[in-house]
């Protein structure tokens, strides 16, 4: 059983670095690996993926970090499978142990994937996996973000059994140890679905989705809507939590919505003054949206990878954000540059054949540290 850390007062405090210009050139080296990665030609015929979900439901919010990091693999022809739930874990493990040499005899290497909402039971099935295949398995965890202390004691409790760490969260690198860090790789696993995420016969549209219960989010919106009720522009609000029901959309119409407004806001400050990365602003851009994200002056986690005055568009204030929309309103012609400047950008970036070059390099070091 993993065992259950108690954080004292200094490591509370690691998850939550001051957004500072300092900080900004620190957090620029966390990612600069993925930055500069050049894609070169890599072979995946004798690795396994294990996509491990822990929710049985597919379609579950819990799930959909691992779907996007799984559609990479799966659009590439890489062997995956995926299993949801502890109950088929614990038959897969079960199978295993009756079929070894047919499993993996295939397989130079075997690649557990899973999220960092993982229980201790099932961390416990995934850990029973990895010493049945030994030394052929290695488990990798995805982290959203880490900004919230609960964040980062399930990091800590998963550190020591963990191979890898795949984050979107480069600020929050800062504050953690060097031995931390060895584990942790900046891998924005967001839009990779490019089945699901494309433009489509854009709108002139401006879209949010996402929580309203934080009233920094719904002043915003308020704002949006008294603003713009006799505009052209239309405005859509879906809620992708459960937070109310008449809001709620499906992953495939929060897609399909995202793929023809022409600008998507995303609101991305959390507690604490503390600004994430969201996976949203990542799918507006290979959506071919306008991006309209707000950022903290000395620049926030989308301003590391992307430029924020050629790419996207930032606010700190709702009368700035404001201007912004009017001036789109106004001109539309400045919407759709910027819009596929950042569409162009994405491109370059999460080139399929690029990440996948980067994510053998990451699994390569991973191996390599072993036979050391």
């Amino acid at each position: 059983m993993v065992s259950r850390l108690v954080l004292n007062r200094k490591e509370q405090e690691i998850a939550s670095p001051k957004f500072t210009n300092e900080n900004f050139i620190l957090a620029k080296k966390y990612v600069s690996e993925f930055l500069r990665f050049q894609k070169d030609d890599c072979d995946f015929s004798s690795v396994l993926f294990v996509a491990l979900f822990t929710s049985t439901d597919e379609n579950h919010m819990s799930n959909h970090i691992l779907k996007d990091f799984t559609s990479l693999i799966e659009q590439n022809n890489i062997s995956v499978w995926k299993i949801f739930g502890k109950r088929n874990l614990e038959f897969l493990n079960s199978q295993i142990n009756e079929n070894l040499e047919l499993y993996t005899k295939s397989y130079d290497y075997i690649w557990l994937v899973s999220t960092m909402d993982a229980t201790h039971e099932f961390e416990d099935q995934v850990l029973k996996l990895k010493r049945t295949l030994s030394p052929k398995t290695k488990i990798i965890y995805l982290i959203n973000d880490l900004w919230r202390e609960k964040d980062f004691r399930i990091f800590l409790s998963k550190f020591e059994n963990a191979d890898r760490f795949f984050h979107m969260d480069p600020f929050a690198m800062i504050n953690l140890s060097p031995e931390h860090r060895r584990k942790c790789h900046f891998f924005p696993f967001a839009g990779l679905d490019q089945r699901m995420f494309h433009p489509d016969h854009k709108k002139n549209v401006i879209f949010f989705s996402g929580s309203i219960n934080m009233k920094y989010r719904r002043d915003y919106i308020d704002e949006l809507l008294s603003n713009f009720r006799a505009h052209n522009l239309q405005v859509i609000i879906k809620a992708f939590h459960y937070y109310r029901r008449n809001q709620v959309t499906t992953m495939k119409d929060y897609a399909s919505l995202l793929n023809s407004s022409q600008v998507c806001l995303d609101l991305g400050k959390k507690e604490n003054r503390y600004w994430v990365l969201t996976g949203r602003s990542l799918e507006a851009l290979a959506s071919g949206c306008t991006l309209l994200v707000d950022e903290p002056i000395s620049g926030g986690p989308l301003s590391l990878i992307f430029n924020r005055e050629k790419d996207f568009k930032s606010f700190q204030t709702k009368e700035q954000f404001i201007g912004l929309v009017n001036d789109f309103d106004s001109h539309p012609s400045r919407s759709v540059e910027i819009a596929l400047s950042g569409y162009n950008e994405y491109q370059r970036l999460f080139d399929h054949t690029r990440l996948l070059s980067y994510l053998r390099f990451i699994l390569q070091h991973s191996v390599n540290e072993l036979h050391h």
